[in-house]
């Protein structure tokens, strides 16, 4: 199991090295890279996908291109694939990551976290049964 920031560091490290590789333990290296096959992302030719168990979740990743990282992450209520059309031309120039966040796209979330979606819906139940 890999924490958050052991996974953060370990996906900045395989994408482009340098200070990043260097804090990244050789164990947790193996640990993250070892998680899942890397398979072909269908709206992101030439890019891979990963999926990374953390302390809670598991995280959808997709990276491709080479040179310096860039990490790009979704805003809300979005996924990975909201950079369908700009990162493969980013990817000529970075090795571009991206990532689903927690409870978004291909993500998981812990069981324990409430989504807006049941919160809301929680709410109008107690509001209707008044």
């Amino acid at each position: 199991m890999v924490d958050r920031r052991e996974f953060l560091m370990t996906t900045l490290a395989a994408a482009g090295g340098g200070a990043a590789a260097e804090a990244v333990s050789p164990e947790t290296r193996l640990t993250a890279e070892a998680q899942a096959p890397v398979q072909a992302a269908p709206l992101f030719p030439g890019f891979e996908t990963r999926k990374v168990a953390t302390s809670g979740a598991t995280i959808h990743t997709v990276r491709g291109g080479s040179g310096p990282p860039l990490l790009l992450i979704h805003g809300y209520p979005q996924t990975h694939a909201e950079w369908h059309k700009i990162a493969p031309r980013l990817a000529q120039s970075f090795t571009v990551v991206m990532t689903d966040l927690r409870g978004y796209g291909d993500s998981t979330k812990p069981a324990d976290v409430r989504t807006t979606a049941t919160t809301r819906s929680g709410r109008w139940r107690s509001t209707r049964s008044r």
